[in-house]
């Protein structure tokens, strides 16, 4: 996302709604590396679920390895990983509420130091949403609605996390004067999650969701899309305009990533991004996690590690000028 003044905030998050969930086990990925466990937050069926199991399957179908998928908890699958042993057999997939967690909350590890980034894979699609019943047609009814009054716009979101601080930078980038409205739960299996159920009741005026949960609400005519938080509009609703072209200097995108335990050798981590980028070239993988509405988005080693900090950076301006506390 680009913020208004010239600050930019790129953050990905995972389809199972916004919020963490922990991910896989992989076993016997390779004679080579030995049995691979990768540890992923999300629940059973989510879409992150999804998306890991298509990109472990074409790997173990690729290399000729067994492969065991189960999922965890956000906070045991994530601490599992960051005390795992740095021998390329122990990976965690998450998304990058992740990064946001430790800033708000005492954990037993740190995202920066206790994991070694191996690749991000994919970009989730998300956008900027409001029930059928408000009179907001577009992004910009709904900033001059916020003008000259903070309590006429309202915007829903878990405290503390990605979501909430893509709403607080898309506050800052179209001067709204929107007023956070705190909506603790995680995602469910059906996708409606808290932050959006109150939208959809009238409890608060606009949040952004992910297009999976946002689409049976479209369906139903009882959500109504304002904008889409990437620079390209999303195929599947080529009318809805993108942010920036609602003429906001903005982008917003949610993703998931590997990483393995901090000190794990390179060449560990190289063969494994090598797995991944091989699986996320596939044509069949592109496809099941495009219906998914993931969009493959592969970055690997240093690059990742840089993209990471550039947005440990960018989430602190916005924690800083939003006065955001734990």
């Amino acid at each position: 996302m680009t913020l208004s003044r010239g600050y930019s905030l790129r953050m990905v998050i995972t389809l199972a709604a916004l919020g963490c969930f922990s991910i896989s086990v992989l076993d016997h990925l390779s004679a080579q590396t030995g049995a691979l466990k990768v540890v992923v937050t999300f629940p059973p069926r989510s879409g992150a679920d999804i998306l890991t199991r298509a990109i472990v399957g074409q790997i173990g179908k690729a290399h000729g390895t067994a492969i065991a998928v189960e999922n965890s908890s956000p906070a045991a699958g994530t601490e599992t990983v960051a005390h795992a042993t740095p021998d390329g057999n122990t990976l965690l997939v998450i998304n990058n509420n992740f990064e946001v967690d430790s800033r708000f909350r005492k954990l037993s590890f740190d995202p920066l130091t206790d994991f070694e980034p191996v690749c991000k894979i994919a970009n989730v699609q998300a956008l900027v949403v409001v029930s059928t019943t408000s009179p907001y047609h577009s992004l910009s009814d709904l900033v001059r609605a916020s003008q000259g009054n903070a309590l006429a716009v309202t915007m829903a979101a878990a405290p503390a996390s990605v979501v909430h601080l893509g709403l607080e930078a898309l506050k800052r980038a179209t001067r709204a004067n929107m007023t956070f409205v705190p909506v603790l739960g995680g995602p469910t299996a059906a996708g409606a999650t808290p932050q959006l159920q109150a939208v959809l009741d009238g409890q608060a005026s606009v949040s952004i969701q992910t297009y999976q949960n946002s689409l049976p609400h479209l369906n139903s005519g009882k959500l109504r899309a304002l904008a889409v938080t990437t620079r390209k509009r999303l195929e599947a609703l080529p009318t809805v305009p993108t942010v920036a072209e609602s003429g906001y200097d903005y982008e917003l995108a949610f993703w998931d990533g590997v990483f393995a335990p901090a000190k794990t050798p390179k060449e560990k981590t190289s063969q494994l991004a090598t797995w991944f980028i091989e699986a996320l070239n596939d044509p069949e993988v592109r496809s099941r996690i495009g219906a998914e509405a993931f969009v493959p988005d592969v970055v690997c080693g240093a690059d990742f590690a840089a993209t990471i900090r550039k947005e440990q950076d960018q989430f602190g301006s916005v924690i800083r000028e939003a006065n955001i506390k734990p």
